[in-house]
């Protein structure tokens, strides 16, 4: 039992909705340790083999390979192990399609699923009959040891951190596997098995990113930090553990030399929490030589940003940061959203960003329970006032596993189970007493046309001292092309990520 073959599923879209196509990075690590350990691996990501849409009708779409060309791929690998990744639960129905075409196919082959969904709702996975194992949290372990007991030099029962069905439909769970300390200690992740010009062409940050080479990496685990709509403790838990800067320089270094990549994306959950160990990373940077450009995609903290911190992100090519906000009313953030942020650092943090001409996104949250009107409008006026180059504004998803998704069933404010619509904060399935779905989509529509109106208009008076200020021809012609993509999204009422 050597040949390994990982799927990564197709998902659903809605109209206007834009794809999320980038390398996964969970595989890609999973891959790696496995080739270590002398298992034959492929990957199939099935969006980025047919990045396209598939009407399905009803005004939702099948982006990646239709089912049909998934089973004509299944038949030409004959994988003695089919490992299924489902991150979110938007993608639950089509893994389950997958696993169903497989099982189908090769009824002896073992089906095994991992990811945030598998990890939170185990049963509902293996309970549909096509899963034979769970792989529960992170899996780059667990998932070796399994592999060996299904070859025989190991048994399934000793294995920690899976669950499976037995004979008797039953399902069992073995015990928890803690987390990973030792993140030094894992290869990079396998992009060999992957062709990342395919993603180049395909970012959903293609508008938004300055050079076109890109790779994403993580640097860290885990977040110590309990907002009420997160998931990523799920799988990665509380406790933060990082890579060092030497490693973490060192795999730039590999993505740089090897794969031709000139841009990297930090998609850590909380890059930032030790400042010291970031500014390392910066320094290491700059002292290889090492010419890059760099964002973070998926957000830092603003308490642990200074000054002294973004001017020297700034100087080993950083361009870009995102910061993740959620709300602007202080109250609210602490005590309901859980979310341990100073909305006055923020505004710092701003104004450090203006002086160093560091461009800077802000991540907002619409749909709460617990928000009104006038906390969407106080929501609004901060993102503009606070003078944040760019916002995007999410509206509120009851991930499975969130204590969002806990208050939602527990007061009856979900309006569709459906978990496709969980689809990364883009679709209104909360009604409260205070608001309902189509409230929140005005007001979603509402925030983003006023904040892009309002941006632009500042930008009209900042631009020739942001272009003045730029680090080089570059930065400058980055930041022309963005705002005249931000003004086009504009005219059509559309967001800019």
């Amino acid at each position: 039992m050597h040949k390994i073959l990982f799927l990564s599923p197709p998902f659903y879209l809605k109209d206007n909705d834009k794809p999320y196509v980038e390398p996964p990075l969970g595989i890609l690590y999973l891959a790696s340790v496995l080739e270590r350990s002398d298992f034959e691996v492929e990957i199939l990501d099935c969006v980025i083999e047919e990045p396209k849409p598939h009407d399905i009708g009803n005004g939702w779409y099948h982006f990646g390979l239709t089912f049909h060309e998934i089973e004509r791929r299944l038949e030409r690998t004959h994988p003695d192990v089919v490992c299924i990744s489902t991150m979110f639960s938007n993608l639950a129905e089509m893994s389950r399609q997958i696993a169903k075409i497989a099982k189908t196919m090769y009824p002896d082959v073992p089906i095994v699923h991992g990811g945030v969904h598998p990890t939170v709702l185990p049963s509902a996975v293996l309970n549909d009959g096509y899963a034979d194992f769970v792989v529960l949290g992170e899996g780059e372990r667990t998932l070796v040891e399994l592999l060996n007991a299904l070859d025989g030099t190991g048994n399934v029962e000793k294995v920690k951190g899976i669950a499976w069905r037995v004979a008797n439909g039953a399902i069992k769970f073995s015990p928890q596997r803690e987390t990973s300390r030792e993140l030094d200690e894992l290869p990079f992740p396998a992009r060999h098995l992957i062709d990342l010009k395919k993603y180049w062409a395909c970012s959903p940050h293609i508008a938004t990113r300055m050079r076109r080479e890109y790779a994403n990496m993580i640097t860290s685990r885990g977040c110590p930090y309990q907002c009420v709509f997160c998931s990523v403790h799920t799988i990665a838990g509380r406790t933060w553990r990082s890579r060092s800067p030497a490693n973490v320089v060192s795999e730039i270094e590999e993505l740089y030399n090897r794969f031709g990549v000139r841009e990297i994306h930090f998609e850590d959950d909380n890059l930032s929490l030790r400042p010291d160990r970031l500014s390392m990373i910066c320094d290491l940077i700059v002292e290889r030589g090492l010419d890059i450009r760099w964002t973070t995609p998926n957000g830092v903290h603003a308490n642990h940003l200074s000054r002294s911190l973004l001017k020297n992100m700034k100087r080993s090519g950083c361009y870009a940061i995102c910061i993740g906000v959620e709300n602007g009313d202080q109250n609210f953030l602490q005590k309901v959203i859980r979310k341990h942020l100073d909305l006055n650092r923020v505004r710092q943090v701003l104004g450090w960003c203006k002086e160093l001409n560091l461009f800077c996104t802000g991540f907002f949250i619409l749909g709460i329970p617990g928000e009104d009107f006038r906390s969407f409008e106080n929501t609004i006026g901060f993102a503009i006032n606070s003078n944040f180059d760019l916002a995007e504004f999410y509206l509120a998803a009851p991930y499975p596993g969130t204590d969002l998704e806990q208050i939602a069933k527990s007061h009856g404010y979900f309006i569709d189970l459906d978990p496709k619509r969980l689809r990364g904060g883009v679709d209104a399935v909360i009604k409260t007493p205070q608001f309902t779905p189509e409230d929140i989509l005005r007001y979603q529509r509402r925030a983003q046309v006023r904040f892009l109106k309002h941006a632009l208009k500042r930008e009209l008076y900042y631009f020739p001292r942001r272009i003045s200020r730029s680090r080089d021809i570059e930065e400058g012609v980055w930041y022309t092309k963005l705002m005249l993509y931000a003004l086009t999204n504009i005219m059509k009422k559309k967001s800019i990520y």
